[in-house]
């Protein structure tokens, strides 16, 4: 009877990897079709706005790269965050074979 609990409850700890797996890639997949697109607008408004500055000299310039560095890390740290980790994954697949 113990190994049908340990047998049933690595499941559902397989099963719940799984899930929060899928779940993250779902989000990583909305995240790319819907909010992306936006921060991209935006980063590539800011670099004409920095451009313009520059050309006349504006010491202005340098704050909104700053600005615009700062979005695209944090876009990059969402995506890190989103990624499921190597580990979990690899851990999942082991247990199903």
């Amino acid at each position: 009877m113990g190994n049908l609990r340990t047998s049933t409850s690595n499941l559902a700890q397989e099963q719940a990897i799984i899930f929060r797996v899928i779940e993250r890639l779902r989000i990583a997949e909305d995240f790319h079709d819907r909010v992306a697109p936006e921060f991209l607008v935006a980063i590539f408004q800011l670099n004409q706005i920095q451009m313009d500055l520059e050309s006349r000299s504006l010491p202005e310039s340098g704050d909104i790269q700053k600005v615009s560095d700062r979005i695209s890390a944090g876009i990059h740290e969402l995506l890190a965050v989103l990624n499921p980790p190597n580990e979990e994954v690899q851990q999942a697949d082991s247990n199903l074979n």
